[in-house]
């Protein structure tokens, strides 16, 4: 894990984040045959991959921690945070938003890492959108609801989410 520097905000680790070197974890392609109206998924698009990947940099500068991280010490780290956000012994940016994106997109890397899940646009379901997906995609999983719900409720909920898909 990467220490606080004497002056070191939320906003300035955001700030200068940059894209991890490792690259996004994507789905393995949708298997089956795509039947009108059925959810399937679909590569991320390329604009919003790299979106995507500064938005990992983000995150792992956020909580302070190295891409090379063990998959738990990253999520461990990530539920820290948030409890520290919520004690009011840490801040989130000023742009919320965008910090729980990060964390957010941290954490479906960290699941793609850790499970072998991937990214991908989960269509044609009631809540489409840029997902984490089991390698046979059966499962899918939506991270910013995951974090959403641990800055609601405490980092406990992100450390028993990642324990149940393990």
């Amino acid at each position: 894990m990467i220490h606080a520097r004497p002056g070191d905000s939320p906003d300035a680790r955001i700030e200068d984040a940059e894209p991890p070197r490792q690259a996004v974890v994507e789905a393995a392609p949708f298997a089956r045959r795509k039947l009108r109206g059925r959810p399937h998924h679909e590569p991320v698009a390329y604009e919003l991959r790299d979106d995507l990947h500064l938005s990992i940099g983000k995150g792992l500068a956020l909580v302070r921690i190295r891409e090379e991280a063990a998959p738990a010490s990253i999520v461990a780290a990530i539920a820290a945070f948030v409890d520290d956000v919520r004690a009011k012994r840490e801040s989130l940016p000023s742009d919320a938003e965008d910090a729980a994106l990060a964390l957010a997109c941290l954490y479906g890397q960290t699941l793609g890492r850790a499970l072998g899940w991937g990214w991908a646009h989960v269509r044609c379901t009631r809540r489409p959108g840029i997902l984490v997906v089991s390698p046979e995609g059966r499962h899918v999983t939506g991270p910013r609801g995951v974090i959403d719900a641990a800055l609601a409720r405490g980092g406990r909920v992100l450390l028993q989410h990642f324990a149940r898909l393990g």
